[in-house]
């Protein structure tokens, strides 16, 4: 179907008003927040309902016209440049957060619904609840674009991943059916038990809201995510420790774990990633602890840490740096990375209990293939994942400059290359790291099994996750 056509039948599902095609609307969609090259899409789409996007999807099948899936556009790694042309489906107005229910422990929310927009809500409930992990971009990032990329944050040194979080979702498949997993799947759960039904995610065979978490749109349309809360609890703790030493505070970092501190977040900071934000005199590492439970948990865990801490050469430092750090955990991120300039992010998760092996390898890599051969400013940072770590190397740069900025490709690439070699996992693919999902053998000839058993025709996403645009 020639582009005059497919606008037209486009129209005809969500109107005039939310089919686009000018310039700077392809330009916008053209790009997201990562260094990576723009491509352009043929046309960009804004539904409303799970029925339009169904019709749109039904259409896009039928034409074998690619489609990408887009909810904010803020990541980090080319999950929704539009590499195969076609349309941009733009979820901004799916944005609802459909219902809270706490004696399911979970909230339903539609695509678009940023973490903050969440989280707000979710505090105004009752006695007050919070979403279990948020990006630190969590201003612009939304709940779909998260989990469709395994992604984490605030909250995962508690609780893992988003992927962890979410007990169910509903997806449009190319076909133009309406998928939904986990306990809601069952017609009879939302009838009996209230509200959205999805009480319990590992329910009839097979995980299925697990084939969806990661896919990163190369499968459907996430109109539906559920996530599980908690109530907000009775205090936070906060500690920041210093070491003169990145292995000592690794150590802690793995100690804390298995003794089960109930950290809520728990960071490295290295002395460089700190000088770069703000000039001054830092020790050569940094952990900051975000700690919560009642009164006796709070103040019983913070001491051990302590403990901890002094038992491996740390000293307390200002413990304001961390509730500062929480005060802020949605801006400082985002906020000083922005203020470096432009960035290459590189993050790759590792075994907790060898990050201090592991940290020595990483800025080694770091040393020798971005500072040495590339002659480019880096930092590395990384926090706990539960019983892992990512870490994230940080390649800083002037974009506008393109001779830097193919500079920094060649760089990034030949980086990624030796990190790999040390055995780490990077989960948020696109296309950053997709080139390097054909390696994994088995593995990955299953993923594009289960791809042509869906996506016959290659309409989602082509181009992303490592599939080949004319698959």
């Amino acid at each position: 179907m020639d582009k005059k056509r497919l606008r037209h039948a486009l129209v005809a599902i969500v109107g005039d008003d939310f089919v686009l095609d000018d310039p700077a609307s392809m330009w916008v969609y053209g790009k997201d927040a990562s260094p990576l090259p723009p491509a352009t899409p043929d046309l960009a789409v804004v539904p409303e309902t799970t029925e339009q996007v169904a019709a749109i999807l039904a259409l896009a099948n039928e034409t074998h016209t690619p489609v990408y899936p887009r909810s904010s556009g803020s990541n980090l790694w080319g999950g929704c440049i539009p590499c195969g042309g076609g349309i941009v489906v733009d979820l901004r107005r799916m944005n609802r957060v459909i219902s809270i229910d706490e004696e399911l422990f979970s909230c339903t929310v539609q695509p678009a619904v940023t973490f903050v927009q969440l989280n707000e809500a979710l505090a105004k409930h009752k006695e007050g609840y919070y979403n279990l992990v948020s990006p630190e971009g969590a201003l612009t990032a939304c709940v779909a674009g998260s989990f469709l990329a395994h992604g984490d944050g605030i909250g995962s040194a508690l609780w893992g991943t988003q992927g962890d979080a979410i007990v169910g979702c509903k997806v449009v498949i190319p076909s133009g059916e309406v998928i939904i997993t986990g306990s809601a799947a069952n017609p009879s759960a939302q009838k009996v038990a209230g509200g959205s039904g999805q009480f319990f995610r590992y329910a009839y065979a097979n995980d299925l809201t697990g084939l969806f978490c990661g896919s990163e749109g190369t499968l459907g349309i996430l109109v539906e995510a559920t996530t599980r809360i908690e109530r907000i609890p009775a205090r936070y703790g906060f500690a920041a420790l210093d070491f003169a030493s990145v292995d000592d505070a690794c150590q802690v970092l793995y100690r804390a774990r298995q003794e089960r501190i109930q950290a809520n977040f728990a960071a490295l900071r290295e002395k460089k990633s700190m000088e770069a934000l703000r000039p001054g005199e830092y020790p050569d590492a940094q952990l900051v602890y975000i700690i919560e439970g009642d009164d006796v948990i709070v103040e019983h865990q913070l001491e051990r840490l302590r403990q901890l801490a002094r038992e491996h050469g740390g000293v307390e430092s200002d413990n304001g740096k961390a509730r500062a750090y929480w005060e802020k955990r949605y801006s400082l991120i985002p906020g000083g990375m922005y203020k470096l300039g432009a960035r290459a992010l590189l993050p790759l998760h590792y075994p907790l209990g060898k990050m201090a092996w592991y940290y020595h390898q990483i800025r080694d890599i770091c040393d020798t293939i971005i500072a040495g051969k590339y002659r480019l400013a880096y930092f590395i940072g990384g926090f706990q994942i539960g019983t892992a770590f990512v870490c994230y190397p940080t390649i800083m740069f002037l974009e506008q400059y393109p001779k830097q900025y193919q500079t920094v490709m060649a760089c990034a690439r030949e980086a990624q290359e030796s990190l790999l070699g040390l055995g780490g996992a990077p989960i948020q693919m696109g296309t950053l790291w997709g080139w390097c999902m054909p390696r994994l053998g088995t593995h990955f000839e299953l993923l594009k099994r289960i791809k042509q058993a869906i996506d016959p025709n290659n309409i989602m996403s082509p181009g992303m996750v490592g599939f080949s645009i004319d698959e």
